[in-house]
Formats: C-alpha cells, sequence, structure tokens
C-alpha cells in the first residue's frame, strides 16, 4: 500500500518559511562541523526565533517585539519616526 510507504516531509510536519536559511546562513560562518551546527542551531531557535513566529501576549513573542522596536526607535531617532508617520509608513 503507498500509504504505509509515505514519509511525512518534513518529519515534524512544518514546512519551512521562506528565508529560514537565513536564519542560520551566519552561523555557518562560526561553526564548521554541521552537526554541531544543526545542535547549536537548534537551541537557538527554540530560544529566539521560535519568538519571532509566534503570537501571543509574551513581550518575547512578534508584537511585544514589534512594540518594543517602535518604542525604542520613538525614543532613539524621534526624527526617523516622525519622517515615517508623516509619509504613513509603519515602523
Amino acid at each position: 500500500n503507498a500509504d504505509e510507504c509515505s514519509v511525512i516531509y518534513p518529519p515534524n510536519g512544518i514546512i519551512p518559511f521562506y528565508g529560514f536559511s537565513m536564519l542560520v546562513a551566519p552561523m555557518c560562518f562560526v561553526f564548521e562541523d554541521p552537526i554541531h551546527l544543526y545542535f547549536i542551531f537548534q537551541q537557538f531557535y527554540m530560544k529566539y526565533f521560535f519568538h519571532l513566529h509566534h503570537i501571543s501576549a509574551s513581550p518575547k513573542a512578534i508584537i511585544g517585539l514589534c512594540v518594543l522596536f517602535e518604542s525604542l526607535l520613538r525614543q532613539i531617532s524621534s526624527e526617523l519616526w516622525f519622517h515615517l508617520q508623516e509619509i504613513q509608513v509603519q515602523p
């Protein structure tokens, strides 16, 4: 039976999004061993990058990070903040 031989790809059932490799690319310059790189990236993703793809009330999630970015931009570069508001571009 074909169903018995089929394999779910990827094994976790989640298809990687466009640009996913951009998250790991900088680490390729730091870690030469691909096995070591994989496990380091896995831990890094679970601790940090996961929050970029998870909508929740947590300040570590994407919405909280966007609010933090807007707040910091407004404090650090108010001129840029007002310029973006003037041309109706969300920061």
